[in-house]
């Protein structure tokens, strides 16, 4: 997905970055600082919390893919997103509002969740593949 303003971009890459922070170094300091302030801070934005105006859909994405690695305890945070996400897919799609690389995207946030959110959306993807390929 190419960004088209700010609230993707800008978002995207901070948390790509934070969550690689955390990957490599979980017990810094600084680094569960940025963490910790980062998830305050997406509590409080539309995008962290299922808005699908124009690239807040999109930037939601990054959001589910940072709290896969920085908290996959927020479970109902992460099935609230995945919710969204489901819920709105197929209009974007529809408009052809670049909903092929958000789906691209959400398979690879998918790959990165707990098993035990992500196994039924995994089995449905697969499912719908394997009716696709018949």
């Amino acid at each position: 997905m190419s960004p088209k303003t700010h609230i993707l971009s800008a978002n995207a890459y901070e948390l790509e970055i934070i969550r690689l922070l955390h990957l490599f170094a979980p017990e810094d300091p600084a680094v569960k600082s940025m963490v910790s302030g980062t998830l305050g801070r997406l509590r409080t934005t539309c995008f962290g919390n299922g808005c699908a105006a124009g690239e807040c859909f999109h930037s939601a994405l990054p959001v589910l893919r940072f709290l896969a690695a920085a908290a996959p305890g927020e479970t109902a945070w992460i099935s609230k997103l995945m919710a969204f996400f489901n819920e709105h897919i197929d209009e974007k799609l529809k408009a052809k509002k670049r909903g092929n690389g958000a789906l691209r995207y959400y398979r690879l946030c998918l790959s990165e969740l707990p098993d035990g959110i992500a196994a039924p959306e995994i089995e449905k993807f697969r499912r719908h593949f394997e009716t696709k390929l018949v």
